[in-house]
């Protein structure tokens, strides 16, 4: 199968490269672009299977597009904005398997929760929470727990999820709670405010409050998949 990536960043285009050879080689590359294309003539004229995507492209591709791409190519990829990341998400527009039996396909050892978890990291990594701190690991089984469980979010829900992690983690709400607060006031604190604004959508930062987080990788998650 012949894949095209457009993808910004080169080191994200030589990891995701390592990794596809790692993992299957009947994938080829066929060639590397850091933009989307004028048009497709370079999908339907090389006959191109597969479309590695990172979020800041896919962001571009209209509606119109997306339908087009659906008759065209078997796969979308869409990679996280993180550079290092090595998992990525599959869009099957064939009808014939599921997404996860595609996905395992491709990688025997990955699944549904060790992606999305992935996925999640990647994005707190990429917008400075660091991954050594418990607050940011335990914002990564939050988000994971309410992207699987609430098709919204509520104050109820938040209740409920924290109850959960907690119990999982064996500590107290209190102590989870400020694990997280704490996680996310040093990200604030020592964050580009110019990136961090972009990547939320807003013009002025909150001093703090993990909530608006949550809510923007929700709804990256919800578009993604």
């Amino acid at each position: 199968m012949n894949a095209l990536l457009i993808i910004k960043d080169i080191n994200t285009s030589i990891n995701l490269i390592n990794k596809i050879n790692s993992i299957n080689t009947n994938i080829s590359i066929y060639k590397i672009l850091t933009n989307l294309p004028d048009n497709f003539e370079i999908i339907t004229n090389h006959s191109i299977d597969i479309i590695i995507i990172d979020y800041e492209n896919l962001k571009n591709i209209q509606k119109i597009d997306l339908s087009l791409l659906e008759n065209l190519v078997k796969y979308l990829i869409i990679i996280s904005n993180s550079s290092d990341i090595l998992l990525f998400k599959i869009c099957k527009f064939s009808k014939e398997n599921s997404f996860f039996d595609t996905l395992k396909k491709l990688n025997s050892n990955i699944s549904d929760e060790i992606y999305t978890k992935n996925f999640i990291s990647n994005e707190l990594k990429y917008i400075g929470y660091n991954p050594s701190y418990n607050g940011t690991k335990y914002l990564i089984e939050c988000i994971y727990y309410i992207y699987q469980n609430y098709s919204t979010y509520s104050d109820n829900s938040f209740a409920n999820v924290y109850s959960i992690i907690s119990k999982k983690y064996k500590t107290s709400i209190n102590t989870l709670k400020c694990n997280i607060s704490r996680a996310t006031s040093i990200m604030f604190s020592e964050n580009d405010e110019e990136k961090l604004k972009s990547y939320l959508g807003i013009y002025t930062l909150p001093k703090t409050g993990y909530r608006i987080i949550i809510q923007t990788i929700l709804n990256k998650l919800n578009s993604l998949f």
